[in-house]
């Protein structure tokens, strides 16, 4: 099948964003309950509104998120209000806002649920490499760190006083040694995880969660996805690493924020949020990145080599390997049409140039790609070109 990804000349209007509060009842503030093995998540804000709190809430059991998980998991342990109380109403916009997730089954035995001790649970930013696997002596200490949130020290999340919005979070003091940001804002999280776990809440709507065992393998393997944690405005969900996720969906999990994604116009399919010419459906089928202004297939610059010759350089599309499922490569026709005598053109006579690029390796933002068209000064009349992208 073939899609035609050809720039137009169209505009959109983009509708202003709109945040929306969720009326959730409010329940009475009680004691949060928290033991090894459950999943923790942290909000972290390095300046403005909150900035000396952590948002914490335990997810319940890591064993919640494997073959039993239902394919989209609501998370209702995290109420919207609850960020919007500690952050403000603008929090699914902020620059200074970071949020992640982490869990062990601590360091001495193995886990009712048969993993081995010291097995870590953590999240990353999508576009980042899978996090590696270590020896149980290094994955002990940082489950010692991450142990530290359970129970323990001052700031543990274990006994603290919950929200009057969920019974199982808690706003945690973040200069105390056992909250979130003391274990997670070092030059690595929980002295073990790099690249941080954490992610830009305006920028990254999804983190992906992995499994990782201790293991004595060189080189180290990556831990295992088991699926990802979505942030809306509306709330947190939790999306299996299964096949039968719609791809679309994962794509705009991974490049819009929660409040871009609570707006149809400016994350939906037929929307073009950056009027590139080109809609969201489109962008995903040829492995663009939406939320940058260059990364669309384009023709760049043509100018001449000599007195007969013309240098045709263009943008391909050459995959998306920043989210799981994104497209390895992708197949880029150069095309030409001739013009009339008035200077225009017909867009239904394009046709191939004999120039076709299988370009792989991309992480969205497209790959640059040119042709020499011998004699193509002198053409008469001129010729027009455009990328063509062709789907599998």
């Amino acid at each position: 099948m073939r899609r035609d990804t050809t720039r137009s000349h169209r505009k959109m209007v983009l509708l202003a964003l709109a945040s929306v509060a969720l009326l959730t009842p409010s329940v009475r503030a009680g004691i949060v309950s928290a033991q090894q093995g459950d999943l923790i998540l942290g909000f972290r804000a390095t300046g403005g509104a909150g900035a000396g709190v952590n948002l914490e809430v335990d997810l319940g059991s890591i064993s919640n998120f494997y073959n039993g998980a239902n394919s989209g998991l609501t998370l209702s342990n995290l109420v919207a209000q609850d960020l919007i109380d500690t952050y403000g109403a603008n929090w699914g916009s902020r620059t200074d806002l970071f949020w992640g997730a982490a869990a062990t089954d601590g360091n001495a035995v193995a886990d009712p649920n048969g993993k081995p001790a010291s097995t870590l649970w953590a999240t990353s930013v999508p576009v980042n490499a899978a996090p590696l696997e270590a020896s149980s002596a290094v994955q002990a200490n940082a489950a010692t760190k991450i142990g530290e949130m359970y129970q323990g020290g001052l700031g543990s999340l274990n006994g603290a006083t919950s929200t009057t919005n969920s019974s199982e979070a808690a706003g945690i003091d973040n200069t105390q040694a056992g909250s979130w940001s003391v274990q997670e804002t070092s030059g690595n999280s929980f002295g073990f995880f790099s690249p941080k776990i954490d992610g830009q809440v305006s920028g990254v709507g999804t983190l992906n969660l992995y499994e990782l065992q201790p293991s004595s393998t060189f080189p180290r393997p990556a831990g295992t996805l088991l699926g990802s944690l979505i942030l809306t405005q509306n709330g947190l969900s939790f999306q299996t690493a299964s096949t039968g996720r719609d791809p679309f969906v994962t794509w705009q999990n991974q490049y819009f924020t929660p409040a871009e994604l609570g707006n149809p116009a400016f994350s939906g399919p037929n929307a073009d949020p950056l009027g590139k010419g080109i809609s969201n459906t489109n962008q995903f089928l040829a492995g663009f990145n939406p939320t940058n202004n260059a990364a669309y297939p384009h023709i760049i610059s043509i100018a001449k080599t000599n007195n007969t010759d013309i240098n045709v350089i263009y943008l391909g599309a050459n995959g998306d390997g920043s989210y799981s499922g994104g497209p390895t490569t992708r197949t880029n026709v150069l095309e030409f049409t001739s013009g009339t005598a008035n200077g225009s053109y017909s867009s239904n006579n394009f046709t191939s140039t004999g120039q076709t690029n299988i370009l792989s390796g991309g992480m969205g933002l497209g790959t640059v790609a040119n042709m020499v068209e011998l004699g193509g000064a002198t053409n008469k009349p001129s010729r027009y070109y455009r990328v063509r992208v062709l789907l599998p």
